[in-house]
């Protein structure tokens, strides 16, 4: 189930969905930036079976470290249109530190069925800065699962 706005306002509900197709990948790649601006990181391709499905993306990167006095911002892209979440990751601690997050990002924009379709994350340090956010590892395996459901 997926949780979503309601007809009515100020209320949400669970609206059942069923995968119909999903792809794995994995990557043993470090990204690292200090930039204020989205930057490119891991990335996963999946071929929709219909034109009216949307994704729910599972990003296990084996870590993301963030420096101290910044915070991280995590979203996922198709080359066109953003996920509808976005993650803000802080800091562990005052001197920075790393996190092993699993986070889960809902893609509501249609695709193309048939048609080839990559999608890649995409992080930046929310403040821009000296301060650097790191996402994966070279040699360990950060895990992207792209689940195709129908509503």
């Amino acid at each position: 189930q997926v949780l979503t706005n309601s007809s009515t306002a100020g209320t949400l509900e669970f609206t059942d969905f069923t995968i119909i197709s999903a792809s794995r990948t994995s990557q043993t790649t470090e990204f690292s930036t200090t930039s204020g601006t989205f930057q490119n990181a891991h990335t996963a391709t999946i071929t929709p079976k219909l034109s009216t499905s949307k994704f729910l993306i599972n990003y296990m990167p084996v870590r993301i470290y963030v420096n101290a006095s910044c915070d991280a911002l995590v979203k996922w892209n198709d080359g066109t249109n953003d996920s509808e979440s976005v993650f803000r990751l802080a800091a562990p601690s005052a001197a920075g530190g790393y996190n092993a997050p699993c986070l889960q990002f809902w893609h509501n924009s249609s695709l193309t069925a048939g048609a080839s379709a990559t999608f890649t994350c995409k992080y930046k340090n929310q403040s821009g800065g000296s301060h650097s956010i790191l996402i994966g590892d070279n040699g360990n395996e950060s895990v992207i699962v792209i689940m195709e459901v129908v509503l």
